[in-house]
């Protein structure tokens, strides 16, 4: 049984009446993008013309993008990027992101268990097409983040490396961070003028390392912080002033980091979380989760919004068959996204000025 910290049944009662559910769950759209498929990795990216995504699908071994425009959503093949994805539990792991007009794709193509290509895609801004440069950099956990206008690489291989993006071509920095052995879920964000790098130990505490970059002279490091211990998951996310990081806990408890508070915050206890993102609309912050409920000895599964009007409220949005293992979502140009995958890829699109 899951319940909103400081909320009662009195308080639920009252949000079905509130204002902002009744106009998120009456004006929302809903999509299906893609069927029959399981994807761990969605990302949404926007360019002049066009909002889409960029996503795994382990049915098919590969990376797909859609477009989330109403009028095509037509799934496209980027890569068969895996031979079997049971032996790589980082099937799919992607950067999609664009940076001065360029749009950038990064992944790894997995070939074995002692080979895997790392590739780096740049969008031709001729034929819309991806222009595909093969790199000799190899690792299995990686992530990617600007310093200004230099494309950085952190990959893990036995400690934390980095290499940086000239020329079409990621060139080893010769930077290590010590005592970063054994780690997983490698994340990061670039804020300020810091790179902020999160990572998972094997015993599941979550830390935080902060990284000064100089095209120059390189990198120093700032600062470390421990955010949370017992962390089962975690995500970033990043506004136009802050960053937080949402993260779920052995305890059951959702909790958010704020960077500029340096606080935590809780946002509930759910017995049976399965994901959760987040977005910002005006300051608001809004919470998608999934979760598993059994009544009977029969589950089900629903995705859900928890959000702050006066208290902390929960409203569900979709029942499901089957779990939503995957969950993303973006604020861009006065519309939400959230694109979500159980046994489908599916879309809620909502006008946030429906949210006010």
């Amino acid at each position: 049984m899951r319940y909103l910290f400081l909320l009662f049944t009195i308080s639920i009662i009252i949000s079905c009446s509130s204002k902002k559910t009744i106009a998120f769950y009456e004006n929302s759209n809903n999509f299906q993008l893609d069927k029959d498929i399981i994807s761990q990795y969605i990302s949404i990216n926007d360019n002049s013309d066009d909002v889409y995504a960029v996503y795994s699908d382990m049915k098919t071994l590969s990376l797909k993008s859609v477009s989330l425009n109403e009028k095509d959503q037509t799934p496209n093949y980027i890569d068969k990027i895996d031979n079997d994805p049971v032996i790589n539990p980082l099937f799919g792991n992607h950067f999609c992101d664009t940076h001065n007009g360029n749009e950038y794709l990064v992944y790894l193509d997995y070939e074995n268990e002692k080979k895997n290509n790392l590739k780096l895609l740049v969008k031709n801004s001729k034929n819309g097409e991806w222009d595909i440069f093969p790199q000799k950099t190899g690792s299995y956990d990686f992530t990617c983040a600007f310093a200004k206008d230099d494309l950085l690489l952190f990959y893990y291989n036995k400690m934390i490396s980095c290499s940086v993006l000239s020329d079409r071509k990621f060139t080893d920095t010769g930077f290590q961070l010590p005592d970063t052995s054994d780690i997983y879920d490698l994340r990061s964000i670039s804020f300020n003028d810091g790179i902020h790098i999160f990572y998972l130990t094997q015993d599941n505490i979550l830390n935080q390392i902060i990284l000064h970059y100089d095209k120059n002279t390189g990198f120093n490091k700032m600062s470390s912080n421990v955010i949370n211990i017992n962390v089962s998951f975690y995500k970033l996310f990043k506004s136009t002033d802050n960053y937080y990081v949402i993260f779920y806990s052995s305890d059951k408890s959702l909790d958010i980091f704020d960077y500029e508070s340096n606080k935590k915050q809780k946002i509930g206890y759910f017995s049976n979380l399965i994901s959760a993102d987040m977005f910002i609309n005006d300051d608001d912050k809004y919470f998608i989760f999934s979760t598993i409920q059994k009544k009977k000895n029969i589950k089900s599964y629903v995705l859900s919004i928890a959000y702050k009007d006066g208290n902390w409220k929960e409203k569900p949005l979709v029942n499901t068959d089957n779990p939503v293992q995957t969950i993303c979502t973006k604020n861009i140009n006065g519309k939400i996204y959230i694109v979500y995958c159980n046994d489908n890829l599916n879309l809620i699109t909502i006008n946030t000025d429906q949210l006010m």
